[in-house]
Order: C-alpha cells, then sequence, then structure tokens
C-alpha cells in the first residue's frame, strides 16, 4: 500500500479548501465511534470537513439510491450488495491495496467498487475444559458429539454455516443443480454429527455454550464479545475435512469496504477518505473498537499471536468469498432446498 507521505497532505491542503465530504455508514456503537475519530484524523490532516451520519443497515441502500443527497463516501458495504449499486459507486484503483483476495471479492466485472475493509468467516468455537485437546480430525469431531460426549452444534439446517462443509465435496450450496452424488456425500457427513448438539440453532449453541454445557459449536466473529464475557476458556479452529472429501473445509467470506459515491463532487478527496479509513493500522483499530476482523494481511498479521481472531481469520484464509458463490434470495432458497434434501435423504451406507 502506498504510504501516506507528506507531499500528498499538501497537495491535498491546497485543494481542500471549501470541501465538505458526508459519510454513512451502518456501524454503531464502538464502529460508528471508530468511523468519526478515523474521519477526525483525515480532517485534520488535510483540511477537507467530514460529516458522519449513521443510517440503519435495512434502509442504507433505499436511501442511498433515492436520496437526492447523496453521501461521498459509504462505510462497511457488504460484497454482495455491490453488484446491484454498480452504477453509483465510483471506480477506485486496486493496484496499492495490496489485500488480492478482499480486492477480488469487492470487484464487479473487473472493476473495483469499494476498497476492502473487513472480512468475516465462520470457524468452530472449541470448550477446552470439555474438549481439551481440541477437535483435530472428523472422527475427533464425532465422538464429541456422540451421545455422553460434551456435545457439537453445527446448526445443520442453516445453509451459510455449512456452506463450507459442502465446498470440501465440491458442491456450492448457491449455485443451481449442483452434483446430486456430492450432495448426498455432504449430507451423509454432516448427518453423522449427531448427539446432544445436533438440534441447536446458531444463537442456542452460543448461549448452551457460554453456560459451559458445549464441547464445540460453529459460529463468526461477530460472538467475539459473549464468547469472551462467558468466562469459557475456548480456542477457535477450522472444521476438520469431512470423510471422503476431496478438499478443505471452506466456509462464507463475507467482506465489507468503503464506497464512493459516483456522483460525488470531490472524487479525489472521497477516494483519500476510503483509502485513509481502509489503511492496514485504520483496520486493526477497528477490530479493536468492536471486533470486526480486518480484511488487510498486513493488519491480520499482527493479530496472529492472539487466538480468537487468529482462529477466525484462518477461517477467513480458507474460504471462498460469497460475491463469488451467488447471493441473492433465489439463491439462498435453493441453497436451502438442496440442504434440507440432503438431510431427509435415505439412510446414509
Amino acid at each position: 500500500m502506498r504510504r501516506w507521505v507528506p507531499g500528498v497532505v499538501l497537495m491535498l491542503l491546497g485543494q481542500a479548501q471549501g470541501v465538505t465530504l458526508t459519510v454513512w455508514t451502518h456501524y454503531v456503537g464502538q464502529d460508528l465511534a471508530w468511523v468519526r475519530a478515523q474521519s477526525a484524523g483525515y480532517a485534520r490532516a488535510t483540511g477537507v470537513q467530514v460529516r458522519v451520519t449513521s443510517v440503519a443497515f435495512g434502509d442504507l441502500i433505499e436511501r442511498w439510491e433515492g436520496a437526492r443527497a447523496r453521501p461521498d463516501v459509504v462505510v462497511g458495504v457488504p460484497d454482495h450488495w455491490l453488484p446491484g449499486l454498480a452504477a453509483q459507486t465510483a471506480p477506485l484503483a486496486g493496484d496499492d491495496l495490496g489485500d488480492p483476495a478482499g480486492v477480488a471479492a469487492l470487484t464487479v466485472d473487473g472493476v473495483v467498487r469499494a476498497r476492502p475493509l473487513m472480512a468475516d468467516a465462520v470457524a468452530l468455537v472449541v470448550n477446552r475444559a470439555l474438549v481439551p485437546d481440541g477437535l483435530s480430525s472428523w472422527s475427533d469431531l464425532e465422538r464429541a458429539a456422540a451421545a455422553g460426549g460434551p456435545g457439537v452444534a453445527l446448526g445443520p439446517h442453516d445453509p451459510y454455516l455449512q456452506a463450507g462443509l459442502f465446498r470440501a465435496f465440491g458442491v456450492n450450496l448457491l449455485a443451481p443443480a449442483p452434483d446430486a452424488a456430492a450432495v448426498s456425500r455432504a449430507g451423509c457427513a454432516l448427518r453423522r454429527v449427531g448427539g446432544p448438539g445436533a438440534s441447536l440453532n446458531e444463537a442456542q449453541a452460543l448461549a448452551t455454550f457460554g453456560q459451559g454445557r458445549l464441547g464445540a459449536f460453529l459460529t463468526g466473529p461477530w460472538n467475539h464479545l459473549p464468547l469472551v464475557t462467558s468466562g469459557v476458556t475456548y480456542s477457535v479452529q477450522p472444521l476438520p475435512a469431512p470423510p471422503g472429501a476431496p478438499q478443505s473445509w471452506q466456509p462464507i467470506v463475507g467482506y465489507q469496504g468503503v464506497a464512493v459515491d459516483a456522483r460525488t463532487s470531490a472524487p479525489r478527496e472521497a477516494e483519500a477518505l476510503a483509502r485513509h479509513l481502509t489503511r492496514p493500522d485504520a483496520q486493526l483499530a477497528l477490530y479493536r473498537a468492536g471486533g470486526r476482523l480486518p480484511a488487510h494481511p498486513a493488519a491480520q498479521e499482527q493479530l496472529r499471536a492472539q487466538g480468537d481472531p487468529w482462529g477466525f481469520i484462518q477461517a477467513v484464509r480458507a474460504g471462498q468469498p460469497e460475491a463469488a458463490s451467488g447471493n441473492d434470495s433465489s439463491a439462498w432458497d435453493r441453497a436451502q432446498a438442496t440442504l434440507d434434501g440432503a438431510l431427509a435423504a435415505s439412510p446414509c451406507p
């Protein structure tokens, strides 16, 4: 990534008199405080004034598409929004980002539509008091999940949680007409993980795990705070390779980025703010504010020594971007139907 050098600051100072940028974000709490603090730092460095407005996640697209007074910069744009927003997001330079996976996830038809800010993916969270040696193999997983074991909750009816297991068998749950034989093999592997945790969804598993009564469950970094405050000693690891799978487990990876509106009257300053907000040290500050994992490899490496974030980062690095999987509502309906069919199929061999 290019360094923020004094010459660039001086150039922008000379051009920024009277420029005010409007930033919209769906972030709240400490994440919103991070947007405001980083924007204030940019304003001090450049003389560009920045106004930050919080817009509810469910309202952001509609307001952005319909607003007469549109934002200049939008923070926290999910990758799967970008195909529908390509006409209203400015093309951004992708050659200086140092984050090829994030850039690819936020690229639409060969054009970078947002700068990568954060990434997430599910991983297996293990209660080390109940499972002191972790779960290094699928056999370990099945033993922990069996009746009388500490229990494992994989959320079998949730296609988002199960996408990585099916990917290991070469099945994209979101794609039309996946290979029936591969779907059956993945479904059989999932159905063999039974026991006391088999019927729990993610929210139920989190509550049971937090009470110290569950050996392991699949979840994402969005549950970092309740995991930490639960008092349970835990580790985070990838799901072991299922038996007979030709590939390793590959969960869906979701990215969020910083986009610049195509109609901004200050494109140079807006893109400079997007660069400022997504530099590696800013991504680390966002993680420390609210637990959002950084997308940039250099920022991720700073967390290698910390077990919780590094376990989820390993899942991010092992996974497949959501945007590359297809993600409209009909695709998720198909994924649910495929998963339900795999779980309801005839007995496994």
